[in-house]
């Protein structure tokens, strides 16, 4: 990935010289073919030291990393070699006055320059950016919607989350609480959590979130007992460079996950729901759970687990399953996964909303690029670059094998999980997270402001892309962070960015003969969830009947603003979701005057008086008697000057 690897320091003056020493790097400027040149013949000669008294080195992840520079060098070598004397040949045949020969000489020359581009990774490993038009969108929505209402996502927008005027630098960095408002990250992760499951209260809205995942398991209407363990992903990919200990040296600028917000998730967690803080693990398994992080949580929250890959300063060390139970499924490797995904009854997937170099954006289904350690390694020196052969950079289309597609399917992982979470407080530029303000509205050269949560793990992914694709349609220029250049960084236009949240949500989209069975027990995947393209970047609608978008851009928008669940009078519907009938429940509304009922885009497709009523029934007609067709609808009670709603939805027979 091109990634810088810093060293670790061990005290303060060589934190301070290294920060001297990376500053004065950093202002040199040293030309793409200078580096070809250098790195290929280090890699070269490391790969030939390594690998020939040994072979069996080839295999492992350094040695793969080191392959493509080594054989582009030698390729370029070669190229450049073959050329220089096809061309010295070409000129003594013109003096010699033997045009023939010149003739052949010249296609040759062509011809050893072609393959030698051809075949040479660096450039084979070129992006390969499409136009909008050219990204594959179906007509209609592909798969079957997940959660308590099929295919729901919750974005909650709220522009004064963060400080717009940040200077991202020593004293005023994005992660400081002077930078991010901890009451109003509290007051969004609540909101999103009561919009996803129409519940009254926090406590509610959580409980109805339990007992629909463990119905869904078969174990039936029951919401958390206590013992039940939790754990938590969260993306802390920086801390792997420039790190000494567990405190951070450099690279302080770039965004990982929102302190603020880990922290309102445990605070919801242990102080509104009242799990045991032992029962929580939280971390990204195989990162440094770093200070600035351990400070804010661990002083209110002292017994959670914190856990990362070196166990240092009273962290948990992330435990390797015993076996390797992820298997890939296209044969080539396996993996452990963190033991306390294994024992884990939920599991949390918080991501950040961000876009990548390789797999051109990284939400909740790459976030799992953390759970996997490479062939050989441990918790202490996972790195996961071994799986990158299929990210879209490396193999662009559609119809290839996906990785992330085991990773959201596998039992431990995508199987476990309760919520996904993308946290798009800063947003942030490629994998390491350079932070800018975004230029789409409703942001408009502010910070996104935003929190994603859903219970559809393909839903989520597509309506992140769909973010990242309208910002980066005038991709974002600022020279003085790395790779924010224009056009080189339109990542989340490479050719096939989407094909595994298709592939996730429809076997129609999977490789020809191809099956997806992460656990390899021969059971293949089925629709892990939904997915469709919303209409435009301004509306930003979806067609309802397959993902269900719900904007909430106001702090101060509880439910009840935009589909009141209580405003002062209880009223219930049941069943909800339906397909042939729903009873609506007013009892509390004594002077209840008109039911109205309101379709997706806002029509009113249904009313009846019933001033007598305690209840109605509903049979998902219009008033002309014809069925309406599947999809979201508002349920509107009115009596004198009170009004109050519910949001319903119709499934297909």
């Amino acid at each position: 990935m091109n990634q810088p690897i810093q060293p670790v320091m061990r005290n303060s003056a060589s934190k301070e010289k290294f920060k001297k020493i990376t500053s004065k790097l950093n202002k040199f400027r040293i030309p793409g073919k200078l580096v070809l040149i250098i790195v290929g013949f280090v890699s070269t000669i490391w790969f030939l030291i390594r690998v020939i008294p040994k072979p069996q080195r080839a295999a492992y992840p350094c040695m793969r990393a080191a392959a493509p520079w080594a054989s582009a060098f030698v390729l370029y070598l070669i190229g450049l070699t073959g050329s220089v004397l096809l061309f010295k040949r070409s000129l003594r045949a013109l003096r010699q006055r033997k045009f023939a020969m010149v003739l052949l000489f010249i296609p040759a020359i062509l011809a050893v320059g072609l393959v030698t581009l051809y075949k040479n990774p660096a450039f084979s490993n070129a992006a390969e950016i499409v136009p909008l038009d050219e990204i594959i969108f179906p007509e209609n929505p592909v798969g079957e919607g997940k959660g308590l209402f099929p295919g729901r996502v919750v974005w909650v927008y709220n522009e004064h989350a963060t400080n717009r005027e940040l200077a991202n630098e020593e004293g005023d960095y994005w992660y400081m609480d002077k930078n991010t408002n901890q009451d109003t990250i509290k007051k969004m992760l609540d909101q999103s959590i009561m919009h996803l499951t129409e519940g009254a209260t926090v406590n509610d809205a959580w409980d109805k979130l339990f007992k629909h995942f463990n119905a869904e398991k078969g174990k039936g209407n029951v919401g958390y007992a206590s013992g039940e363990k939790i754990a938590i992903k969260i993306n802390l990919v920086n801390s792997l460079w420039g790190t000494s200990g567990t405190e951070m040296v450099t690279n302080m600028e770039r965004m990982d996950q929102t302190p603020q917000l880990v922290y309102a998730l445990l605070e919801t967690l242990i102080n509104d729901l009242g799990i045991n803080q032992s029962d929580i693990t939280i971390g990204d398994s195989y990162r440094t759970f770093r200070d600035f992080y351990w400070n804010k949580c661990h002083t209110a929250f002292p017994n959670v687990v914190y856990i990362d890959g070196i166990g240092m300063n009273n962290r948990a060390k992330t435990q390797l399953s015993s076996a390797n139970v992820l298997v890939f499924s296209d044969g080539t490797y396996t993996s452990t996964l963190p033991q306390h995904y294994v024992e884990a009854d939920y599991f949390i997937n918080g991501a950040c909303l961000k876009s990548h170099e390789e797999n051109g954006l990284t939400l909740c289904a790459k976030n799992h690029q953390g759970s996997v350690v490479q062939p050989g390694g441990e918790a202490a020196t996972q790195f996961a670059e071994f799986m990158h052969y299929s990210m879209t950079l490396n193999d662009p289309g559609y119809g290839k094998y996906r990785h992330l597609v085991d990773y959201m399917g596998h039992e431990h992982t995508g199987g476990k999980t309760l919520l996904y979470l993308v946290d798009g407080i800063w947003g942030g530029d490629n994998w390491e997270g350079n932070i800018f303000r975004w230029q789409m509205p409703p942001f408009n050269d502010d910070y996104p402001n935003s929190i994603f949560v859903s219970q559809d793990p393909v839903a989520i992914e597509a309506v992140g892309f769909d973010f990242l694709l309208e910002e980066y349609t005038n991709p974002p220029v600022n020279n003085d962070v790395p790779r924010m250049d224009g056009e080189t960084n339109k990542y989340p236009y490479y050719n096939g960015v989407n094909d595994y949240m298709l592939q996730a949500a429809d076997e129609a989209y999977w490789p020809d003969g191809f099956t997806y069975d992460p656990e390899g027990d021969g059971s293949k995947l089925g629709s892990l969830g939904v997915y469709e393209h919303w209409n435009n970047g301004t509306d930003k609608e979806y067609s309802g009947s397959g993902i269900d978008f719900v904007k909430v851009t106001s702090i101060t928008q509880s439910p009840s603003a935009m589909y009141p669940i209580n405003a002062g009078i209880t009223i219930a519907a049941y069943p909800n979701p339906f397909t042939e009938e729903i009873t609506i429940d007013f009892t509390e509304m004594k002077a209840a005057k008109l039911i109205h009922i309101y379709n997706y885009s806002g029509k009113k497709v249904f009313s009846e008086n019933v001033s007598k009523l305690e209840r109605y029934t509903w049979y998902g007609h219009d008033n002309n008697g014809s069925q309406l067709s599947a999809g979201n609808y508002l349920v509107q009670i009115t009596a004198d000057n009170a009004v109050s709603s519910l949001r319903i939805v119709k499934l297909s027979d």
